[in-house]
């Protein structure tokens, strides 16, 4: 079934029983089919009764999470997180929805974790009553799965902050950086779902009941914490950062003072050494067998001098 457009097609009856679908449309039930978005009979299937601006949303290559609302039905773009085995979570997955009262199209490119969860639904035989209700399933599942790599990045952003304590700066660097790189890329789609579900909640659809925006209020609620998570976890990470930044300037500030310090010291010395090694005549204790001696204690007192009146000026 992988090959042909149709990945799966259901009919739900009107106590939400799922069985195969016969294609045959009535006023009691809804459909649900499921398609590939690369297969070229999928765009022939769309065409036949959909807006040709629903049909390029729902076959487009790159989507970002949105909403269209037309007459009863609305196209409703999501992105789950890649949690299958070997994949990274921020390669995030788009799964595409047209739904209205009488059916269900969904669309993807890659297979996704929220579909395979229905398809457990209806072979526990447990019923989904209607769209909006199918609808709930798959934002419940595709939200509830974002929890645990949140708290991960958290468990991240603190073991930065003890590791800049202790004044451990590759691990700093290592986790902030991961840090940074996942909270942007789910910021950047997960803060559209936010909208996403606003959007919905406002309109006025016969499938969308009462009882069926309290649960999609509550998914909002979710991501809305996300969101300020992810805001907040990007704003730690950029403390971490700053942090991170003072103490390397502020080390090489250190290093440049002891640099400067014994320059300092050592200018006197290196004008009375070359002052002391020009070769002409009428240079003092040239003849005398203790010049050098002298010369070095002199140097010595030089320095200790020195020393002593930075001390003083407290310049270190």
């Amino acid at each position: 079934m992988e090959n042909d457009h149709f990945l799966h097609a259901y009919y739900f009856d009107k106590d939400g029983k799922a069985k195969i679908s016969d294609m045959q449309m009535d006023n009691e039930g809804y459909h649900w089919f499921h398609m590939c978005a690369m297969d070229s009979k999928t765009r022939k299937f769309l065409e036949k009764d959909m807006d040709p601006i629903i049909t390029d949303a729902m076959l487009a290559e790159e989507t970002r999470p949105r909403i269209l609302a037309k007459d009863n039905g609305a196209l409703i773009i999501l992105r789950a997180m890649n949690l299958y085995e070997g994949e990274e979570p921020e390669d995030m997955i788009s799964i595409r929805i047209w739904i209205d009262e009488k059916k269900i199209i969904s669309t993807r490119r890659r297979d996704i974790k929220a579909i395979e969860d229905i398809i457990r639904f209806i072979e526990e035989r447990k019923p989904i009553p209607g769209p909006c209700d199918f609808l709930i399933i798959i934002t419940d599942r595709l939200f509830q799965r974002m929890e645990p790599f949140l708290i991960q990045l958290e468990e991240n952003i603190s073991k930065a902050e003890e590791n800049l304590a202790a004044d451990k700066r590759d691990e700093i660097l290592e986790d902030a950086a991961f840090v940074r790189k996942r909270t942007a890329i789910f910021l950047r789609y997960i803060t559209p779902q936010k909208v996403v579900l606003e959007e919905l909640l406002k309109t006025n659809f016969k499938w969308l009941r009462e009882e069926h925006k309290e649960h999609l209020a509550e998914s909002l609620d979710r991501v809305t914490r996300y969101v300020e998570e992810l805001y907040e976890l990007r704003d730690r990470s950029q403390i971490l950062n700053d942090e991170i930044n003072n103490l390397h300037n502020r080390r090489l500030n250190d290093i440049t003072y002891i640099f400067s310090v014994a320059a300092t010291i050592f200018l006197p010395l290196s004008f009375l050494t070359g002052l002391m090694g020009i070769n002409i005549g009428g240079m003092p204790g040239v003849e005398s067998g203790s010049a050098f001696w002298i010369f070095t204690s002199l140097c010595i007192f030089i320095i200790a001098a020195q020393v002593i009146i930075f001390r003083k000026l407290k310049w270190f």
